[in-house]
């Protein structure tokens, strides 16, 4: 009984930032966005770089070249994948991150990181059960969102997203 609320106490200063991997994770994550926002006009190759994998063909058209990869265990990201305009008018980029949310991630963190929410977008109520709840930052550059869905654990990133002008 002692080590269940031992183990109960941790998981739960962990799920709030009270310290711990979950927190340094949190970071990692926050931190890696950041890099990718720094690096979103660079080369495929330099953006591979930038999450140490390189990223693959993954259903390019006509007008964008579309790459992607799959993140391992040790990551705290599921999935990037890069979509770059070839030619005009097609003058917008966009790189999705899939968040794994095992060291859950609330909306107070990315508040802290990145200030108040410049639009906030909830789900539509006929769209699927699991559509995210938008955390919408207008930047110069374009939109920086950040995703979460409903989990026992409360509201967690699931996704973040940068969408930019060329």
């Amino acid at each position: 009984m002692i080590l269940r609320l031992l183990a109960f106490a941790m998981t739960m200063a962990c799920a709030y930032g009270a310290g711990g991997t979950a927190t340094g994770d949190r970071m990692r994550v926050l931190d890696g966005i950041d890099r990718l926002v720094k690096a979103r006009n660079e080369s495929i190759d330099a953006l591979g770089r930038v999450v140490r994998r390189p990223l693959r063909e993954a259903g390019s058209t006509d007008y964008f070249e579309v790459v992607a990869s799959q993140f391992t265990d040790d990551s705290p990201y599921t999935r990037i994948e890069v979509r770059k305009p070839r030619r005009p008018p097609m003058n917008r980029g966009l790189i999705i991150v899939d968040v794994r949310m095992a060291d859950c991630i609330h909306g107070t963190s990315v508040v802290e990181r990145y200030g108040q929410v410049d639009d906030l977008s909830p789900p539509d109520p006929r769209g699927p059960a699991d559509q995210p709840t938008d955390y919408v930052y207008h930047r110069s550059w374009g939109k920086l969102s950040f995703g979460f869905v409903d989990t026992p654990g409360g509201q967690c990133l699931s996704r973040a997203v940068i969408d930019w002008k060329l």
